[in-house]
């Protein structure tokens, strides 16, 4: 399969596969790799385009298979980094600190952003920032002018319809447990249609957030466990 012009090579990708594999611990790669990567995905299609045009033959039925194992190598290595850089910003939540030697600006993104949404729901779980005090927001109401004496008596007003009351949303009233919850994903799920059209493909042993009701489900049918969030 001819490499790209950036120079990124099969077995370049073969090893960064290789050494996720082999070890627990997020292996170095270089800051532009996914894009080096793209591009090689990218001419390779290509190649297997121009060679689909000529006809069947044995060079196309080589490239095809060369294809298919690079886009399982592409996945395979981002979903075992992204499971471990998901592991190592639990240890950010904790205290730790991330370690993103070797870590492409797009893992370095996702760390960020996956750091922010556990901070919400610790948050949202523990009820923090919710403090407040009913009595001081309670206003005293000033007190009625008395009517002058000369002025004959008025029948009391009758009542005009009250509007109902606006239903507060008190944080008690919410149901409880963060909005979203940390999973680990126990057999590989077909694809399926969550809320606003979006699709889930899990895999055994991603790490995934989900919204609760639909993780619960994932739960009951012994298909994830849920992950505690450290506080």
């Amino acid at each position: 399969m001819p490499a790209p012009s950036d120079s990124l090579s099969y077995d370049e990708i073969h090893g960064a596969l290789a050494r996720e594999r082999s070890s627990r611990s997020l292996g170095k790669l270089s800051h532009d790799f996914y894009e080096r990567l793209a591009a090689y995905r990218a001419e390779a299609k290509a190649g297997l385009a121009e060679e689909s045009q000529k006809g069947p033959s044995p060079r196309l039925v080589l490239l095809q298979g060369q294809y298919r194992n690079l886009e399982e190598m592409a996945r395979d290595i981002l979903m075992m980094r992204l499971r471990k850089v998901s592991e190592a910003t639990f240890t950010v939540l904790e205290g730790g600190v991330l370690n993103d030697k070797g870590m492409p600006p797009e893992e370095i993104a996702f760390s960020k952003d996956l750091l922010g949404l556990l901070q919400r729901a610790r948050a949202g779980a523990m009820r923090e920032g919710h403090a407040e005090s009913p009595r001081a927001s309670v206003p005293v109401p000033a007190p009625e002018p008395p009517r002058p004496a000369a002025a004959p008596p008025r029948p009391p007003p009758r009542p005009e319809p009250m509007a109902a009351p606006a239903v507060e949303h008190r944080p008690e009233a919410q149901s409880a447990g963060p909005p979203v919850v940390v999973l680990r994903i126990l057999d590989d799920i077909p694809p399926f249609e969550g809320e606003a059209n979006r699709v889930y493909r899990l895999k055994r042993e991603d790490i995934v957030t989900l919204p609760r009701d639909l993780a619960l489900i994932l739960v009951r049918r012994k298909k994830a466990v849920e992950l505690e969030v450290p506080a």
